[in-house]
C-alpha cells in the first residue's frame, strides 16, 4: 500500500484488489473510521478497518473518504503484484450488446453526490468512462430499434396562419408593435422525433463527443468512437436544446426500457460535468464525487454476455425461485444447468490446500447452488424429474483460461470432485497492460 499526496496535500491510500489486506499505521489514521458500505447495505462493505488496524477491501473499486482528510482509491486489479488492470470498461461494453442486460445496470455503481469531491488523476477516473460506455451501448440499442416519436409542445411564429393557441401578449409585443401584422406566435403540439427524450439524449451525445478524446482507457477508444459514429447520424435532425428543468425532471414511459436507462445515465453524465461542457478537459488532475463500482455485479453481466453469445435465449438471467434468484438457468433441452458467477480467483485451486476461510466460502457457495437445485420452482422450469440431480456450474475469473466459455460446460476435467455433479469453469477477463 502506498500513501500518495493529492494536489490538496491530503493522504491518499492506494489499494489494488478485493482480497488484499494491509496494516494501517496509527500515525496515518489515529481513529479507526467506520466501514464504507455499498448503497448503505451492511452486508456489502466496500472497505473496513478492523480492531487490529487491518484494512480489508471487497468486490468494489472506486474512490471515497476514509475520514475527513484521508481518501482511498481501489483500482480493478485481481492481484496486487500484477502489472495489469482488469479492463472493466471492455467487460461492460461486451455485456451491454445484449439488450436484457440493460435493466440490471442500475445496481452496478453508486455515486455519492452529497459528499465532498475528491481530487484524483485523470487516469484514476473509473466512473466517467463507465458512464459514457454504458450510455453509448444503450443508445446504440435505441438506434437499432428506431428512435421513438411522440407529441411535444412547440412555440412558433407563424406567417399568415394560426395553429393551436395564439400567445396574445407575445404576438403583440414581438409582432404587432413592430409592424409585423401577418405574424402570430402560436403554441401547439407536434408529433415527431424532436421530443424531449431525444433532445436530452442528443445533448448528452454532444458532451460525450467532447469527452471521448480525453478518455484515459486507450483500449476502449476505438470501440467507443465506432459506436458514437453509428449513433450520432440518427440524431442529426434533432435539436440539442433542452432546459435544466427537463434534464432534472424528464421521465419516460416504463415500456421504453432502453430510453428509461439512457435518460438516467445521461442525467448522471450531465451532472458529472456540472451541466457545463467547458468542464470537460484533458487536465491531469480532476474533481470527482466519491463513487463505488460493484465488480461482482459487472462480472455477472460479463458472464451473461458470454452465455448469450453461445446459447442465446436458452439462458434465463436472475430467474425467480421460491427462495432467492440464481444467476443463470441454462435449458437447451439437452443441457439443464444451474450456473453461478463468482468473482473469486481462488476457485482455480479447488478445496484442497485452501486456507480455512476461503474453503468455507467455497462450501457456502456450493450449498447455495445445491439449494437452488432442489427448489421446486427451478425444477419445474427445467422440467427435472424428482429423482434427477441437476448439474451445477460455478464460473470464476482465471487469467490463464480462454476469454470464451468452453464448448463443453460440463466435463470431468472441470468437476469439483468433493461434490456430485458440481463443476467449475474459469474465464479470462480483458486486461489493460500498464
Amino acid at each position: 500500500m502506498s500513501f500518495l499526496k493529492t494536489v490538496e496535500g491530503k493522504n491518499f491510500i492506494e489499494h489494488h484488489d478485493w482480497y488484499y489486506e494491509e496494516i494501517i499505521p496509527e500515525s496515518k489514521l489515529p481513529v479507526i473510521p467506520p466501514p464504507i458500505l455499498f448503497q448503505n447495505r451492511k452486508e456489502a462493505p466496500c472497505v473496513y478497518i478492523d480492531a487490529t488496524r487491518m484494512l480489508h477491501s471487497s468486490y468494489y473499486v472506486g474512490v471515497d473518504w476514509l475520514n475527513d482528510d484521508t481518501e482511498i482509491f481501489i483500482e480493478p486489479k485481481l492481484h496486487k503484484d500484477s502489472a495489469t488492470q482488469t479492463n472493466y470498461l471492455q467487460m461492460l461494453f461486451d455485456s451491454l450488446k445484449h439488450h436484457d442486460a440493460v435493466e440490471y445496470t442500475y445496481k452496478l455503481f453508486e455515486i455519492k453526490w452529497n459528499k465532498k469531491f475528491i481530487s484524483i488523476e485523470q487516469t484514476q477516473d473509473l466512473l466517467t468512462p463507465l458512464l459514457v460506455v454504458q450510455f453509448l451501448r444503450i443508445v446504440q440499442q435505441i438506434v437499432r430499434k428506431g428512435l421513438k416519436k411522440s407529441y411535444y409542445h412547440v412555440d412558433r411564429n407563424l406567417n399568415g396562419r394560426i395553429k393551436g393557441k395564439i400567445q396574445v401578449s407575445r404576438t403583440i409585443q414581438k409582432n404587432q408593435l413592430q409592424g409585423k401584422t401577418l405574424l402570430s406566435y402560436c403554441g401547439f403540439d407536434e408529433f415527431g422525433l424532436n421530443c424531449p427524450e431525444n433532445r436530452l439524449i442528443k445533448k448528452v451525445l454532444i458532451f460525450v463527443q467532447r469527452y471521448l478524446p480525453t478518455i484515459p482507457n486507450l483500449s476502449i477508444k476505438p470501440f467507443s468512437s465506432e459506436v458514437f459514429n453509428y449513433i450520432f447520424p440518427a440524431f442529426e435532425e434533432i435539436s440539442e436544446e433542452v432546459n435544466h428543468y427537463d434534464v432534472v425532471n424528464l421521465k419516460t414511459r416504463v415500456f421504453y426500457k432502453e430510453y428509461e436507462e439512457a435518460i438516467r445515465i445521461g442525467k448522471l453524465i450531465l451532472r458529472r460535468f456540472g451541466y457545463n461542457i467547458t468542464n470537460i478537459s484533458d487536465n491531469k488532475i480532476i474533481q470527482i464525487p466519491p463513487f463505488w463500482i460493484d465488480m461482482s455485479k459487472l462480472f455477472e453481466l460479463y458472464v451473461l454476455g458470454k452465455l448469450r453469445d453461445t446459447y442465446g435465449n436458452s439462458v434465463v438471467f436472475q430467474s425467480s425461485a421460491e427462495y432467492g434468484n440464481p444467476d443463470y438457468l441454462l435449458n437447451t433441452g439437452n443441457e439443464k444447468i444451474i450456473i453461478d458467477a463468482k468473482y473469486k480467483t481462488y476457485y482455480k485451486e479447488g478445496l484442497k490446500g485452501q486456507a480455512q476461510g476461503k474453503r468455507d466460502n467455497i462450501v457456502k457457495d456450493i450449498r447455495q447452488l445445491s439449494g437452488y437445485s432442489r427448489d421446486r420452482k427451478i425444477r419445474d422450469y427445467l422440467k427435472i424429474e424428482n429423482a434427477a440431480i441437476i448439474h451445477c456450474l460455478i464460473v470464476f475469473p482465471d487469467q490463464k483460461s480462454s476469454d470464451e466459455l468452453p464448448d463443453e460446460l460440463i466435463s470431468e476435467r472441470n468437476a469439483i470432485p468433493e461434490f456430485l455433479r458440481f463443476y467449475k469453469c474459469g474465464i479470462k477477463l480483458p486486461i489493460i497492460n500498464t
